[in-house]
């Protein structure tokens, strides 16, 4: 955490801010000319080096760690927060590693997660989409209700790779842990997206299938929302 500390100190400091840093990461890529790819880009997938900045997701994803970069992100970036979400579906893996880390990472603080379930973030539709697959078989009452999204799935794969995966599913779980967002994932249609998502996980999968299982738990459980809001 002192490395996350010392970053945001850098950060503080002019003429770079944070809010910069959101901005280059948010942004339409920037893309390097054919062959003026520099040596640091070597780390990245082969196929994410031309994209010149998708490395500073990594910084924000780590950055979110700390409380008063949450309530900075929940403050003045919160209208900015989808542009990150759609991060979550992006063609270059090393962005939608970094987003999915960043929101993760964010849902573990859970005042969090009221403004991160809201509508304008975007963020639960992201996730959804991110774990559509073209063999899901929903029926008209699994689609009532469900974000538009899981509609058309046609050529739509498991978002890859699978760690992208696992990390989708362990940001819904840590949204479980509040009750509205519970009821929200519930009537969001959760249950059959996991339902479905069981179905064409193969045993080798054994991580993302207890994900699956810990989430179903939640959404099936008995309580009584009165007891809850008294609490």
């Amino acid at each position: 955490m002192s490395t996350c500390n010392r970053t945001l100190q850098a950060l503080a400091k002019e003429p770079v801010r944070l809010r910069a840093l959101w901005d280059v990461f948010t942004q339409d890529p920037l893309l390097f000319p054919e062959g003026a790819v520099p040596d640091f880009s070597a780390a990245l997938p082969e196929s994410d080096r031309r994209d010149a900045l998708c490395w500073t997701g990594y910084i924000l994803m780590n950055l979110c760690q700390l409380e008063e970069v949450r309530k900075e992100i929940l403050g003045a970036l919160l209208p900015a927060l989808s542009r990150l979400a759609r991060m979550v579906n992006h063609a270059c893996t090393t962005r939608r590693v970094a987003a999915l880390g960043f929101i993760k990472n964010c849902l573990i603080d859970t005042k969090t997660h009221a403004s991160l379930s809201s509508d304008d973030a975007a963020i639960i539709h992201n996730l959804f989409q991110a774990l559509m697959d073209e063999r899901f078989a929903f029926d008209e009452e699994d689609l009532t209700g469900m974000p538009e999204v899981c509609r058309v799935r046609t050529g739509q794969v498991l978002i890859s790779p699978p760690s992208c995966a696992e990390t989708t599913l362990e940001a819904l779980l840590l949204l479980c842990s509040s009750f509205q967002q519970r009821q929200q994932l519930r009537d969001l249609k959760l249950y059959p997206v996991m339902r479905e998502l069981d179905k064409v996980l193969d045993e080798s999968q054994e991580r993302m299938k207890d994900l699956v299982l810990s989430l179903v738990d939640m959404l099936i459980r008995d309580e009584d929302p009165a007891r809850v809001a008294a609490k």
